[in-house]
């Protein structure tokens, strides 16, 4: 996952990012892997090429940076270009929201934290997983997993996590 911020949003984008490769996830932060000589244009494109989705860090600075500009319209192509979301606001401070993601709905970081990385996760398992799933339904929704390897004499073992929550019952 590649997290579009502002430099001045950089101890957020950290905690977000360490929090989300503590939940196995892989995540692109420019400070984490650019390096003296790097071509930051190229390096960026690249990654965010790969990514699984963006995550974009709405606050004042970043809705300012010319860079998150463009890395939100290299999502927002990316996105249209394949037919899936791709880019996942998150708001970390109050901020005029850019047009374009006006009717997505966002994670609010604002008040608590640990819910607006809750909304984040479960985001990037829906969206991105092609081995997670979950089917929404009247009366609550169903989540499911996928496993699969062989053994060293060719055996072949699938595994299917199925798990049923009702709406009266939450978690």
């Amino acid at each position: 996952f590649f997290i579009s911020h502002s430099h001045a949003d950089a101890e957020f984008a950290d905690r977000l990012a360490v929090h989300l490769v503590i939940g196995n996830a892989r995540v692109w932060v420019d400070r984490w892997e650019l390096h003296v000589g790097d071509s930051l244009r190229r390096r960026i494109e690249e990654a965010m090429e790969q990514a699984a989705a963006i995550v974009f860090v709405l606050s004042p600075a970043a809705v300012q940076s010319e860079w998150c500009q463009r890395e939100l319209s290299a999502g927002l192509v990316r996105e249209i270009e394949e037919r899936r979301v791709m880019v996942l606001p998150v708001i970390a401070a109050d901020c005029d929201i850019p047009l374009f993601l006006r009717d997505k709905l966002y994670a609010d970081f604002r008040t608590n934290f640990d819910e607006g990385l809750r909304q984040v996760r479960e985001a990037l398992a829906r969206s991105v997983s092609q081995t997670l799933g979950r089917l929404d339904e009247a009366d609550g929704h169903i989540d499911w997993a996928t496993q699969w390897g062989c053994d060293v004499e060719g055996a072949v073992a699938i595994v299917i996590t199925i798990i049923q929550q009702s709406a009266v019952n939450p978690y």
